[in-house]
């Protein structure tokens, strides 16, 4: 299948996607190669990863390409929701006329941004997560590529619980290794 690309073989893309992403348990691994498969498999101008933090609760940025930290931070909802409100992706090719986005109208101006795909990610049963596509010019997105955003997050979320999962792990095992050596020296 030589010269089979993205566009032109979206299974083998997500294949790898899945292969790249699976591969290591390290958080910020699985950040930095999210933020690579997107770039790879959905021309945007600028990528982010949101969170909700659960102490204190709020959503912050944990991984971006493409966007300035200014504006990231002006975006950052002030009451934090307490989880993305949707599970399918959102497709928006007019963050102007969007009424849910009108509080970030002057935000959006001063970055550029006319259109966003924003891709709900469930991590431990929660969508606490947004992997968001950020576009400077208006644009349609075509379907196959909001499904491609929706199938990434889906992979990214996966792959960010295992992580989340092997630090714990490694944590229990480190206090339970810890508790035997205190416990042979009593």
């Amino acid at each position: 299948m030589s010269g089979c690309g993205v566009r032109r073989c979206p299974y083998l893309a997500h294949a790898a996607a899945a292969g790249t992403l699976l591969g290591t348990p390290e958080r910020q691994r699985v950040l930095a190669a999210t933020m690579l498969l997107a770039r790879d498999l959905i021309a945007a101008d600028g990528y982010a990863l949101w969170q909700l933090e659960r102490n204190p609760t709020a959503w912050r940025t944990v991984a971006a390409s493409g966007v300035s930290d200014a504006f990231l931070r002006a975006i950052a909802p002030e009451a934090p929701d307490p989880a993305a409100p949707f599970r399918e992706p959102v497709f928006i090719e007019d963050v102007f006329a969007a009424p849910t986005l009108a509080n970030r109208r002057d935000d959006y101006i001063r970055e550029g941004i006319h259109s966003v795909l924003v891709v709900p990610m469930t991590i431990r049963g929660a969508a606490t997560s947004t992997l968001v596509f950020y576009y400077r010019q208006r644009r349609s997105l075509p379907a196959e590529d909001v499904q491609a955003g929706g199938a990434l997050g889906s992979l990214a979320a996966a792959a960010l619980t295992t992580a989340d999962l092997y630090a714990e792990q490694q944590r229990d095992k480190e206090r339970w290794e810890f508790l035997g050596k205190a416990s042979t020296a009593l």
